[in-house]
């Protein structure tokens, strides 16, 4: 009897890219193949799968402890761009959810305001 293959909370299929990494679903598995591809022909550089941030640290309450909020993308790296390198954390999104859309905005509140970091979704 062969197991069933693990789905996300949105029913996509779990997928492996050619790189050995494992995806929440086939187009973030595609794109993964396409960023490597990128790389090797220097288009970009230090590509990153699955990098976390804090968008607020962990703190104490009434005795306490409450963890902090994290926010986990899909790639993380540095883009050759006509006035230099730039780094581009990017999200490969199918569907939005209100969780999503509250630590985007709290992601491009704390990282993305004085423009040393390029945030895009694809």
């Amino acid at each position: 009897m062969s197991a069933k293959a693990k789905r996300n909370k949105y029913g996509a299929k779990k997928t492996p890219c050619r790189h050995g990494h494992i995806h929440a679903s086939g187009s973030e598995a595609k794109r993964c193949n396409e960023l490597h591809l990128a790389q090797k022909a220097g288009e970009i550089r230090e590509l990153k799968q699955q990098p976390k941030f804090i968008l607020q640290e962990g703190f104490r309450f009434n005795d306490k402890a409450i963890r902090a909020i994290t926010y986990t993308a899909d790639f993380d790296y540095i883009e050759d761009d006509p006035g230099g390198w730039l780094r581009v954390i990017e999200e490969h999104k199918g569907r939005s959810d209100t969780a999503y859309e509250i630590r985007r905005k709290m992601f491009l509140n704390r990282y993305c305001r004085d423009g040393s970091i390029f945030f895009r979704e694809t």
